[in-house]
């Protein structure tokens, strides 16, 4: 347990919301356990329907994308507060 827990802890049990420390932990562990059991049939869900969008078009090869791509000597690219430029080459 973190330094940051045990002392929230401490506090709810002196604030009088639970009755030690070890109800503190049982009562996150239960919740953690519900919460798992209520997101998971969502989480498989969102799988199967994101594989199904995956399965449901044809796939391309890499070179339809990139062979238009090369004849950019260079391309800017901005992530966050930072710019690169990339250099694309042919082998």
């Amino acid at each position: 347990m973190t330094a940051d827990i045990a002392s929230e802890s401490r506090a709810a049990v002196e604030g009088g919301d639970d009755g030690s420390v070890s109800e503190v932990g049982r009562d996150a562990l239960r919740e953690w356990r519900m919460r798992r059991k209520i997101e998971a049939p969502e989480f498989e869900d969102l799988h199967r329907s994101v594989q199904e969008g995956i399965d449901s078009v044809p796939g391309i090869e890499a070179n339809q994308c990139l062979t238009p791509l090369q004849e950019y000597p260079a391309l800017s690219i901005s992530c966050g507060s930072k710019k690169s430029r990339v250099a694309l080459h042919s082998r």
